[in-house]
């Protein structure tokens, strides 16, 4: 009977996995056919995108520039691109440590200070992914604890 039971639970939890997998591929396809038909839309996408991933490109170039560090505009934004394309790779959750990791290596053949360089990737990602974390995870803590005050209120 117990054995019934864990097969029957497997069954039903898998089958609800699937079909959720399922929608979601439909779904995917559906906005993707969209897409197709709607060019400008893309193009609005596409364009959205450039301007917020030269949001991070500037945001480095400033850090670097403040740190002293004599690099071009170019260079700290393929140096950032290449950074977060490494850290995309599922090694780590979120790519933490290894976009760090990623854009002190990349920076070590400009021969500028360890410790400078240190400072200012730290910074760089404090601004860009830990900022944000922490903001977020407050709002979701405190919007948590208010929607349990209404209840208990209620």
């Amino acid at each position: 009977l117990i054995i019934l039971i864990l097969l029957f639970s497997r069954t039903v939890i898998y089958n609800r996995y699937i079909i959720k997998i399922r929608n979601s591929i439909r779904n995917i396809k559906i906005y993707l056919a969209s897409i197709k038909t709607q060019k400008k839309k893309l193009l609005e996408i596409f364009l959205f995108a450039v301007i917020i991933w030269m949001f991070y490109a500037v945001k480095a170039h400033f850090i670097f520039k403040d740190s002293n560090f004599s690099l071009s505009f170019l260079q700290v934004m393929s140096i950032t691109f290449i950074s977060y394309f490494i850290a995309m790779m599922p090694i780590s959750i979120g790519g933490v440590g290894t976009f760090e990791i990623a854009m002190l290596t990349l920076l070590y053949p400009f021969a500028l200070p360890q410790t400078n360089v240190l400072y200012a990737v730290m910074l760089f990602r404090f601004i860009t992914y830990w900022l944000f974390f922490i903001i977020s995870t407050i709002y979701i803590l405190l919007r948590k604890l208010l929607i349990q005050l209404r209840n208990k209120n209620v």
